[in-house]
């Protein structure tokens, strides 16, 4: 079985946690700009995943997202005063719950992310076999 790409999930994650962590702590980006920013976050990581051949493109992404998660989960929760003044409508929770909410949506990002790469990959797979 093949095994997850960790090196590239941690470069990859975290620049995608942390660019998010930016936008909502600094810039208070709207819910759907964020939405935006995730999914154009997820097609690089797919392309940057396929086009270096990582082992497990499905687990290598689920580990990606879930990164993701930590990177932007941690800052909102040190700077926790500062996300909820930029979001005044969210229900206020612990810290804590910002952090376990944000690695649970990457652990399901990632997999839905992950599900799309192996597709391709595994197209690709086929298309290059020889007949």
């Amino acid at each position: 079985m093949d095994r997850p790409d960790p090196g590239l999930a941690l470069v990859l994650g975290a620049a995608i946690g942390l660019i998010d962590a930016v936008l909502t702590l600094l810039l208070g980006i709207p819910m759907a700009a964020e939405f935006a920013f995730w999914t154009l976050a997820s097609a690089a990581a797919v392309a940057v995943v396929l086009q270096r051949n990582a082992p497990a493109p499905f687990a290598t992404l689920i580990l990606v997202f879930v990164v993701a998660g930590v990177f932007v989960g941690a800052p909102q929760w040190v700077f926790l005063d500062r996300y909820y003044a930029n979001y005044p409508t969210l229900p206020v929770a612990p810290g804590w719950q910002l952090l376990a909410f944000a690695v649970a949506i990457g652990v399901v990002w990632g997999a839905l992310t992950g599900a799309v790469a192996w597709a391709i990959a595994r197209k690709r797979a086929v298309r290059s076999t020889p007949a």
